[in-house]
């Protein structure tokens, strides 16, 4: 299903706000910004649940860094390159509504755009919201999507992205950082003329990887729990998490452990499916194995992008669920886009430590120990290569 199918059957529209009348969440809600006179509308998702992060009924957007609320730095380096910002909340939206209300060095809430997501269903649905709202507004500029945990990133860096996005001409522009230290980003797929093709999530190569071998151990004559083994020593050799196995392999790995026929379940493991398909530049199709994949990816998407508007919208509608998580990734849209005949055009960060993220205590502690390299915090400016 796609977000557009999901938006026809009503999905994004809570039949009322679940907060109080006349708290500060209900009123950031009500009272909506105006954008339509800005030239780059700032989009900061922040609306994750933080599962990760331990933090019991609170956001990790009220982590700190240099003492500021991860939340107060992506709007401090927003509004410094010349952008005003509209924040995507869902989990623990009140908190952080109030963490930037309740900040003196913050612009006032009011300048602040925000609009809710009742459901937590992946980055392309926390951006559906935004869209969906300056749409409606008849917002035609330019839109930069970004994750709120995303807090080092440099005021100079995103004025440049904004920069080059508008000399280069593109309908989108997406930062890429290197794998070595970023090894669980998506892979950024280049076409064989050096263009942006596709962002591949490293679940989606696991899953195919995972397809490839149940399929040649069937072919073998293996038997359910020999199949059942091979998957579990596959995800201890990668040091994954096991009790991602039931989401990644879905179906196949419900009909292993109930006996299925081993014949049917061979069937339903297409061949097509155990590939990714490239559409070179000039019409041509490349095929892929995922460890092909893997040696021609060594950029990784950072999810710091620039899109054109009317494109946004229009792609943003076509991304569906499915891949080995379920969820709706904003990544997908890179693909969409080429397969719309937009323009898609890459940019690399000058120093990937602007682009750290964290899903947990190590990374934030890793994103604060940046901070304390004066040559990372003072020294250099930011910027795109």
């Amino acid at each position: 299903m796609t977000t557009g199918e999901i938006e026809k059957l009503g999905g994004y529209s809570p039949p009322e706000l679940p907060f109080s009348p006349g708290s500060p969440l209900w009123k950031a809600l009500k009272e909506k910004a105006d954008f339509r006179g800005e030239a780059c509308v700032d989009v900061i998702l922040a609306g994750g649940e933080s599962t990760r992060m331990q933090m019991g009924e609170h956001s990790k957007m009220r982590c700190t860094l240099e003492e500021e609320p991860a939340i107060i730095r992506d709007i401090g380096a927003g509004r410094a390159a010349g952008m005003k910002q509209l924040v995507v909340i869902g989990a623990y939206a009140e908190e952080v509504v109030k963490n930037i209300d309740q900040n003196p060095t913050c612009p006032a809430a009011e300048t602040i755009g925000f609009v809710y997501q009742a459901e937590r269903l992946g980055t392309a649905h926390a951006a559906f919201q935004a869209a969906r709202f300056l749409e409606a507004q008849g917002y035609s500029g330019s839109i930069m999507v970004r994750p709120g945990d995303m807090a080092n990133v440099k005021p100079a860096t995103l004025r440049e992205l904004r920069e080059r996005f508008a000399e280069e001409d593109c309908d989108m522009m997406v930062v890429v950082g290197c794998k070595e230290r970023f090894p669980a980003f998506g892979r950024v797929l280049y076409r064989k003329d050096g263009t942006i093709y596709a962002s591949v999530e490293p679940w989606d190569i696991i899953k195919m990887r995972l397809l490839r071998k149940i399929r040649e151990a069937i072919e073998q004559g293996k038997s359910h729990q020999d199949i059942i083994q091979m998957i579990h020593r596959e995800f201890d050799e990668a040091s994954l998490d096991k009790s991602k196995i039931k989401t990644v392999l879905a179906g196949i790995y419900a009909g292993l452990e109930k006996g299925a026929s081993l014949e049917k379940i061979a069937e339903s493991i297409h061949r097509k499916s155990l590939n990714f398909l490239v559409r070179e530049s000039d019409g041509h199709q490349t095929r892929l194995t995922p460890e092909e994949v893997e040696e021609r990816c060594d950029k990784v998407n950072s999810s710091l992008y620039i899109f054109k508007a009317r494109p946004f919208y229009k792609a943003l509608k076509e991304i569906t669920n499915d891949n080995a998580q379920n969820q709706y990734y904003l990544t997908d849209i890179i693909e969409i886009f080429n397969r719309l005949g937009y323009t898609v055009c890459g940019a690399q960060i000058k120093d990937d430590r602007e682009i750290d993220g964290f899903n947990t205590r190590a990374m934030l502690e890793r994103m604060r120990q940046d901070l304390e390299n004066e040559y990372f915090r003072e020294s250099e400016p930011g910027g795109l290569l």
